[in-house]
């Protein structure tokens, strides 16, 4: 091979070998004003690559849809925050809907990420960090391009729907948690009817006791506004404490005693014990 050892500057275009087997070896830095380009592979899976390769500017790969490029190792992104409604994205990744390695098929995802989770520490697959701040700053963002398309999907293994975050023109947004069967057991509207239907419901606490456990005060929205239940919906029975009555006329409590009833006037201070006659079965 024959070693040039002397700057040179080469024109009207240069040629180096002519077999696919020809191997080029340069030690030092190479400048390159201009396109470059390949007819064929560069490397195979056996051929030992650079060490490192440093890009100013702007790259492109590819130039057709069917286009593939793999990497093999850690990928790493360095840049400076720019708004995503303009231009200067650090990553960005357009194309249509298609197979993983063919675009051509329909109903595939455009960004794929695949590995092997290691059970003994808890790194997540995907991590996204960031130390933006202010009032309106996305760690991750996702926009849907119509109406009642899944901005965010979580699937299971088989498939299964387990999480979804959909928008929707009728109710704004909402959150949709699956059950194993597919079957929507929690939805929440942003704009429209909200239910639980999975297991109880526990508010301040961890331990059920019913359908819908509190732990705590529930108070209305409005003083003196708002019914607990109907004439048409009633509750069958109310267990409480003592019993406290007030409306625009009268404040009274109405206490258990052992052996009486007793009632309080909060207006005046005044006790009043009941006069019951007992009934015999």
């Amino acid at each position: 091979m024959p070693d040039y050892k002397s700057p040179g500057v080469f024109h009207d275009g240069v040629k180096f070998g002519d077999a696919a087997a020809d191997a080029h070896q340069f030690t030092g830095s190479v400048y390159i004003s201009g396109a470059v380009y390949a007819t064929q592979h560069i490397v195979d899976s056996v051929t030992t690559t650079v060490t490192n390769l440093y890009q100013q500017g702007s790259t492109k790969l590819g130039d057709t849809a069917d286009d593939i490029h793999e990497m093999t190792g850690s990928f790493y992104l360095s840049g400076t925050f720019a708004d995503p409604n303009t231009t200067g994205q650090m990553f960005e990744v357009r194309g249509g809907m298609g197979e993983e390695g063919n675009p051509t098929v329909a109903h595939a995802p455009i960004l794929t990420v695949s590995g092997t989770s290691d059970g003994s520490v808890t790194w997540p697959m995907v991590s996204v960090n960031t130390t933006a701040v202010g009032a309106d700053r996305s760690t991750f963002r996702v926009k849907a391009a119509a109406a009642n398309n899944a901005v965010v999907s979580v699937f299971a293994v088989d498939d299964g729907k387990l999480f979804r975050i959909v928008a929707d023109p009728d109710n704004d947004c909402s959150l949709q948690l699956y059950n194993t069967s597919n079957v929507v057991k929690t939805l929440i509207h942003t704009n429209g009817d909200t239910y639980f239907n999975g297991g109880d419901v526990i508010i301040g606490g961890t331990v059920p006791n019913a359908k819908l456990t509190v732990t705590g005060d529930v108070y209305p929205g409005a003083d003196n506004a708002h019914n607990l239940g109907s004439d048409l919906f009633r509750w069958a029975n109310v267990f409480t404490g003592d019993l406290h009555l007030k409306n625009d006329r009268g404040d009274w409590t109405v206490v258990e005693e052992s052996e009486y009833l007793a009632i309080t006037n909060n207006k005046n201070g005044k006790k009043y014990k009941l006069l019951m006659e007992e009934v015999e079965d």
